[in-house]
């Protein structure tokens, strides 16, 4: 369903193989450890794809909590070759994943 390429947001990304239809599950990106840290969830065990997709701020795919695990979910259909993103700014509940720059965008 996806590969990891050269992404001209930055670094490498991860891309759909095929058309992804809006509201499928794209796959896991993360554990849930359980606990907290300041109030804030800790994400345990990282996937590629939790590894290495990037930020926009015009997604393709979200976040989804499922079971103590955060999967991506299509917000839109992605078309084969589409770099698949996700807004960090959707992570402000999670101790230890990646955040925006602050000059990107404050978490509330």
């Amino acid at each position: 369903m996806w590969e990891i390429k050269e992404s001209k947001i930055e670094g490498h990304g991860v891309f759909a193989t095929q058309t992804i239809k809006k509201g499928w599950v794209i796959g896991q990106a993360y554990d849930i450890m359980p606990g907290k840290m300041n109030g804030l969830s800790i994400a345990g065990e990282i996937t590629m794809l939790g590894a290495m997709h990037n930020h926009s701020f015009e997604p393709t795919a979200k976040p989804e909590v499922y079971l103590d695990q955060i999967f991506f979910e299509a917000i839109r259909t992605i078309n084969k070759g589409e770099e698949i993103t996700c807004d960090y700014t959707e992570y402000c509940d999670f101790a230890n994943i990646e955040k925006p720059s602050k000059s990107w965008y404050s978490c509330s």
